[in-house]
């Protein structure tokens, strides 16, 4: 019985397989730091946000027939998150995140060249820079912060794509992170939540 129910699984996923079309595409743009960092009131501290680029990968598959208005996405994204942190009477703290982003997105085509596009995503960091203008030796000192950054974190991506001429598209999206990136909790700057805004343009083969 096992035997048979083994077999009927393998048969039943090799007839969704076969049922699925596939397409590929690249894709690259620019975004814009919407990170948030919570300190103690007591501290005059401003976070201001810098723009990035990012650029990747994807694959599509529509079950059942290519026409299919709802279609799954996988995307691989190198991402960077950028912003300054200025204190009164302090430095200015330039902070450069990068990030191997893997969005999971479930897409629904509005019309033939629009869909909205939602899902949750996967984010590995993968370096964290820290830079300030030493006043002693009159250069910039670029630290590396890595052991200070959460190494993953889940996060969401929602937006929507415009299809501007066949394959070529606007892509436009929200990428919010769940929970702080600080891996030390005991600091006072222990509530970093990074996010960004993204744009960009691609092509689906």
């Amino acid at each position: 019985m096992k035997k048979i129910l083994f077999c009927l699984m393998i048969f039943a996923s090799t007839g969704i397989f076969a049922q699925t079309s596939f397409r590929y595409g690249l894709k690259l743009g620019a975004d814009y730091s919407l990170t948030a960092l919570q300190v103690p009131n007591t501290l005059d501290t401003k976070l201001t946000p810098k723009a990035g680029f990012w650029g990747g990968g994807f694959v599509e598959m529509s079950p059942n027939s290519a026409g299919n208005k709802f279609k799954l996405q996988l995307e691989a994204l190198y991402m960077t998150n950028n912003f300054t942190v200025s204190n009164t009477g302090y430095d200015d703290y330039k902070n450069h995140l990068d990030y191997l982003s893997v969005p999971l997105l479930a897409e629904y085509f509005v019309r033939p060249k629009f869909s909205l596009n939602a899902g949750p995503t996967f984010n590995f960091c993968i370096g964290a820079t820290q830079s300030q203008y030493d006043g002693n030796s009159l250069k910039t000192v670029t630290n590396n912060i890595s052991d200070q950054i959460k190494s993953f974190q889940v996060g969401l991506a929602v937006g929507a794509t415009y299809y501007i001429f066949q394959g070529l598209f606007l892509d436009l999206r929200y990428n919010p992170f769940l929970g702080q990136a600080n891996k030390n909790a005991t600091t006072e700057y222990n509530k970093l939540t990074p996010s960004t805004a993204t744009l960009g343009i691609g092509y689906k083969f």
